[in-house]
């Protein structure tokens, strides 16, 4: 097929998806009467469409567009933020029910107005929507450039005629192709309409279909890579030759668990203790195949040697993994739990939706896309050593050049691969690319639509609050939040296009921030005995943290290269580890510091009695314990410092022959502790009731907390403190 037929069929296939969530936008807008049916939708969602539209928004543009680009750039180690299917929900089983129930019964709209009610601090509320904000600005500009870079390479060699935008003096399409600043504009401009008509009810209905666009996509554009290599045979004949061929260009000795440190080709930065940025102390191996580096990486700052292997270690899978938990810990989830009509739905998505369904696509079919990349031809290098095992139906784009040297050379191979079927099945190529739209919309709205709502609730209508003693007007309310869409949008835009150079480090950002919430969360949930002052203490250090460790700032030739020596991820530990260890630790501190107060105790105790009145079960401390242990065996072993011995377990590294079903036995390790994820999942949201509808119906004392009471004064229990 021509490349003009392949334009307007790719134009086709987006004009009706799009179509479709306009559509969606506008029956959400029909049934938006008040704030909070703009806000929350009322508290109406049903069961089905939480259950689609949470598991869109757990699992982003990253997982359809990133993932397997990194998994095809750093090897299987890589594929060990499949994980995500498991430590994504985990959150949420500790903290979505527990929500629900006290927004049902104090009538909360915002997390703002929950956190200010039990911690009696209006200030709390700001800085909830600072966070909402910081997360929701970094993780939108992700999405956003992450789809300019898949319509730019969609449209590649097609001949559209070169044009100009004005206002922002850049190319609209240039070479023949979309411009990556294009795609942006286009997909911002369409995501506003929809998500400023309809509010998170119309969100809902059109994450209901791209989260099944997300899982559909990942699947066929797998099942697709593993027939184009050859198979399943040829694929672990790939890899075996593949581990052989990067073993042998790197010159690496595997050793054990480890590798070898005899390299002088890192760039180091050396104080008193040795810091290991990403990128700065990268060696000149980034990726090994079949194994992980180490459970961490220590270094002696008076030693001239390096990181051997790549950042990749357990400690940094471990809190990676933990970062990622900060979606569901984010203030824009909270707003999703409100919306929930009915609780069951909470178990459902965790479990089967989000760590079985997405689980098995991400560590089979993520993994296939990944590593097929090098068996079709977009590593020359490894293409002109093994002919017979590659065929180079992706270098044809890459005009012969390594995937690899492009910019941001993780973000094209997905595109690459739906652009491959372009001439033998154009409408398999357009509907691909509709499957990968959907899911970075379906992550980038939701926080398009909770972060403005937030912004019109918990600052707009507080302040219009102190200075006439009466809410805003619903319709104001609406507003307010559309035009703070529209400007968060706006500036996420702005973000994608001109922080080329720190994008990178935007979606790691983003969640990092999110997670830095779950203190906050466990003292509500679970712990009274974390203070006000003890939250928000933590909470700012824990912010600092994060942004003096995430590498934007410090490390060679960043702006506080004079005063720190370390860049980003400090041994190895990503910075949401930093952040939510320095932000408990302070936590900590400062509660036992400041527990003497009597009153405001009393006032956190009557939130938890309420939740010993309403999700008592019949489970013993001892298999409470039990569990406990359970959950931290298994972070350890799957996505710890132990699973370094899923490196040669199921058999030698550096001896495919060795391998059991001849498959990488790091793989095998991965797989394995997936099914027991799952597993620890299940019991948790279903046998430990965590997930459950509540023991009993739970009365609201009212449908929105600010018709009656200031929100620092209300308690579950229908009582006031002066």
């Amino acid at each position: 097929m021509d490349n003009n037929s392949i334009i307007w069929l790719l134009g086709i296939f987006i004009f009706a998806y799009w179509s479709v969530c306009l559509l969606a936008g506008f029956f959400g807008s029909q049934d938006n009467k008040t704030a909070r049916d703009y806000f929350i939708a009322g508290r109406s969602l049903s069961a089905p469409m939480f259950i689609m539209a949470a598991t869109a928004t757990s699992f982003s543009g990253w997982t359809f567009i990133s993932h397997p680009g990194l998994i095809y750039a750093e090897g299987f180690p890589a594929a060990y933020a499949s994980f995500y299917a498991i430590t994504i929900p985990l959150a949420g089983v500790f903290f979505l029910k527990r929500q629900w129930m006290l927004g049902q019964r104090c009538g909360f709209v915002t997390p703002g107005e929950m956190f200010a009610a039990y911690y009696q601090s209006p200030t709390i509320r700001y800085f909830v929507v600072v966070v909402a904000i910081l997360f929701s600005l970094l993780y939108i500009a992700v999405q956003i450039r992450a789809s300019g870079f898949l319509l730019h390479i969609l449209t590649q060699s097609t001949g559209l005629p070169n044009t100009i935008v004005p206002f922002i003096d850049k190319p609209f399409i240039e070479n023949g192709q979309l411009t990556i600043e294009s795609g942006m504009i286009i997909l911002s401009i369409f995501m506003m309409i929809y998500v400023v008509m309809g509010g998170l009810r119309g969100v809902a209905l059109a994450d209901t279909i791209q989260a099944v666009l997300l899982a559909v996509g990942i699947f066929f554009l797998g099942w697709l890579v593993l027939d184009y290599v050859g198979g399943w045979t040829k694929l672990l004949e790939g890899i075996k030759a593949l581990s052989h061929f990067e073993s042998e260009r790197n010159k690496i000795i595997l050793q054990g668990n480890g590798l070898s440190e005899n390299y002088d080709k890192y760039t180091m930065i050396t104080n008193w203790i040795q810091w290991v940025p990403d990128k700065a102390a990268t060696p000149q191996v980034d990726k090994l195949m079949a194994t992980i580096a180490n459970w961490i990486q220590w270094i002696n700052p008076q030693s001239n040697k390096v990181i051997a292997g790549s950042h990749w270690t357990g400690m940094f899978i471990l809190t990676f993994m933990i970062a990622l938990m900060g979606i569901q810990s984010s203030p824009d989830f909270s707003m999703w739990a409100f919306a929930t009509k009915d609780p069951k739905a909470f178990a459902f998505q965790q479990v089967w939706a989000s760590a079985f369904i997405m689980g098995f696509l991400l560590f089979f079919f993520t993994a296939i896309q990944g590593i097929g990349g090098h068996l079709l031809g977009a590593d020359i290098a490894f293409r002109e050593a093994y002919p017979e095992l590659t065929k180079n139906l992706l270098g044809v784009f890459l005009n012969d050049d390594q995937l690899s040297s492009m910019v941001f050379s993780t973000e094209p191979l997905v595109p690459l691969l739906i652009r491959m079927m372009a001439d033998s099945a154009p409408w398999l190529t357009a509907g691909l690319a509709v499957c990968a739209l959907a899911a970075l919309q379906s992550t980038a709205a939701p926080y398009m639509s909770t972060v403005g709502s937030m912004i019109s609730r918990d600052l707009i209508n507080v302040m219009y609050k102190n200075r006439k003693h009466e809410n805003l007007s619903d319709n104001r309310q609406i507003f307010w939040a559309r035009v703070s869409t529209i400007v968060i949008t706006l500036f996420s835009l702005w973000i994608a296009i001109h922080a080329t150079d720190v994008i990178v480090y935007l979606g790691g950002l983003a969640v990092a921030f999110g997670l830095q919430m779950a203190p906050a969360l466990i003292g509500i949930c679970w712990f009274p005995f974390f203070t006000r002052k003890g939250i928000i203490a933590g909470l700012f250090v824990g912010l600092l943290a994060v942004f003096l460790t995430e590498g934007i700032v410090t490390g060679e030739g960043k702006f506080l290269e004079s005063w720190v020596n370390w860049g980003q991820w400090p041994y190895t530990i990503h910075s949401a580890g930093w952040g939510i260890t320095f932000n408990l630790l302070t936590v900590f501190v400062v509660s036992f510091l400041f527990k003497k107060n009597k009153e405001q105790r009393a006032h956190r105790d009557t939130y938890h009695t309420f939740f010993k009145q309403n999700t008592s079960s019949q489970t013993s401390t001892r298999k409470k314990w039990g569990v406990v242990a359970f959950v931290i065996i298994w972070a350890l072993f799957a996505i710890g410092p132990f699973a370094t011995i899923g490196n040669s377990l199921f058999g030698k590294i550096n001896e495919p022959d060795t391998w059991l079903f001849s498959i990488p036995p790091i793989w095998i390790w991965q797989i394995l502790w997936w099914v027991i994820g799952v597993y620890m999942i299940y019991m948790l949201a279903y046998k430990m009731q965590f997930s459950t509808s509540p023991r009993y119906e739970i009365e609201p004392l009212r449908d929105d907390v600010n018709d009656e009471h200031p929100s620092t004064k209300i308690t579950p229990q229908g009582r006031e403190y002066d």
